[in-house]
């Protein structure tokens, strides 16, 4: 007779994603056919389109993003990998007038502003939400420019011109009985210059579209499978490490058999304890068989739904698989696609700056009459963001290696003389991105000869390249 004492298994919690699939699955179903869960189906609101989703899936949506980013991890480490790579230690602002320089310092650096520290969260906003929402306060006296935030959350509405459903002209906050203009270029005379009272960055966001959409949005049924996949797997793991005990006893009775399974349970054995029993009497450990390889398989392909849906390779989350260069090669797409996202926030960042610079200029007349557009003052700047492209130094001293052996049979057979392959071997310098003293990007020798014979230098200082020189006799 066996008598088997089971351990207590504790109930697994259910997480608060779990509570929110099914309203997320309301939220995408309701915001592909928004018209027929509304209570005015047919009818057109007068500030919104269409394809407009009705406001309260849109705050249940931002609900659900802000949720992901925070209790997630792997939503949030999603954002933070686009953040890191587009943004990377931080934007830096450099102009090429002293004066231009000194205002950009002064609205960059500002306590309020302080973009060195906020950048990265004004990226992560805006990728999380959708929308980031800044209201701009100008000092009228100096032309000082600060920068609040403002919860898209509270955005009741977005007002569209009547001509041109692209173009927003004002947004409507709640318990605020004036709309915000946002901040665009208008005619100042001849001129033009950045005029409003707020800027709106909307991502993921068609022409007929009046709010922009989180990041994440297309990934909030597969976070939420994975992550129930993810519990289910570590329920799995957590009972195949319990057991039984199951004790046989030979040619006992069922009273005999309950009499020792209370003595059992009375005083059970501790982990390393002793037990002596005869041979009428036999103990086994019993647990149960359980197979998850199959349920890993479906995990990572769970993982590499959601990962190319948010344009991020595999590889980048778990352990490479494959050659090196195909993981180099599947990783084009994303840092492309980072790129133009990089671009966008250059953008963002660069109107900003210009509406600044609008400012002061603008309530420092004299001071600066020479920064106006269109004016005598140099207000160019860039905007300095980290090369998304990490350049393998392997694969360049390979490539540059293999150029400098092919080059130099060529000049030991007297197929090329020596500056031609000195030429070559510039060119190749510059198509891998460096920059070579006397050759632009993408340039070939024979460019190079034609341009130094335009600007009337001697080809004996073309053949030597004596560059220092050729400068000195032009």
């Amino acid at each position: 007779m066996a008598v088997k004492k089971k351990k207590k298994m504790e109930k697994p919690k259910k997480t608060q994603i779990q509570k929110l699939r099914a309203e997320v699955k309301k939220l995408r179903e309701t915001s592909l056919f928004p018209a027929a869960f509304q209570k005015d189906a047919g009818w057109r609101s007068l500030v919104s389109t269409k394809r407009d989703v009705p406001p309260f899936q849109y705050e249940r949506h931002l609900t659900i993003a802000d949720y992901l980013f925070r209790e997630n991890l792997l939503a949030k480490r999603i954002i933070e990998t686009k953040v890191d790579h587009v943004l990377g230690k931080g934007i830096k602002v450099v102009a090429k007038d002293e004066k231009i320089q000194e205002i950009i310092d002064t609205f960059w650096d500002d306590p309020d502003n302080d973009f060195g520290e906020t950048q990265f969260g004004r990226v992560i906003e805006l990728l999380v939400m959708g929308e980031l929402l800044l209201k701009a306060f100008v000092n009228d006296k100096n032309g000082d420019v600060k920068l609040g935030f403002i919860d898209n959350a509270n955005i009741e509405k977005i007002e569209n011109d009547k001509e041109n459903a692209s173009k927003i002209v004002g947004v409507k906050i709640k318990n605020i009985e004036k709309s915000l203009v946002p901040i665009r270029l208008v005619r100042d005379g001849t001129q033009y210059q950045y005029e409003g009272d707020c800027f709106l960055f909307q991502i993921h966001k068609l022409s007929t579209l009046n709010r922009g959409y989180s990041d994440l949005l297309t990934l909030f049924n597969y976070i939420g499978d994975y992550d129930d996949e993810v519990n289910n797997l570590i329920d799995r793991s957590y009972a195949a490490r319990c057991f039984i005990w199951s004790v046989t006893l030979d040619g006992a009775t069922q009273l005999i058999c309950d009499k020792r399974r209370d003595e059992l349970e009375k005083k059970p054995p501790k982990p390393g304890s002793f037990h002596v029993h005869n041979q009428r009497e036999k103990w086994d450990a019993v647990t149960p068989k359980i197979q998850a390889g199959e349920q890993i398989e479906q995990l990572n392909h769970l993982l590499s739904l959601i990962l190319g849906g948010a344009g991020i390779p595999f590889h980048w989350f778990t352990q490479a698989k494959g050659s090196k260069a195909g993981t180099i090669e599947s990783s084009i797409p994303t840092l492309k696609g980072l790129t133009r996202f990089q671009a966008f926030i250059r953008r963002m960042f660069r109107k900003m700056i210009n509406f600044a610079i609008d400012q002061k200029v603008k309530y420092n007349p004299s001071g600066l009459k020479d920064y106006k557009r269109g004016g005598k003052g140099n207000r160019s700047f860039e905007v300095v963001m980290p090369d998304i492209t990490v350049r393998d130094l392997g694969v360049y001293s390979d490539v540059l290696k293999t150029v400098t052996n092919s080059l130099t049979l060529a000049t030991e057979n007297g197929w090329l003389t020596q500056p031609e392959a000195e030429g070559i071997f510039k060119m190749a310098l510059t198509r891998l991105g460096y920059e070579v003293e006397g050759v632009k990007k993408g340039q070939s020798p024979t460019d190079e000869k034609k341009e130094w014979e335009k600007k009337g230098l001697s080809m004996e200082s073309y053949m030597t390249r004596d560059y220092k020189n050729a400068r000195k006799s032009k």
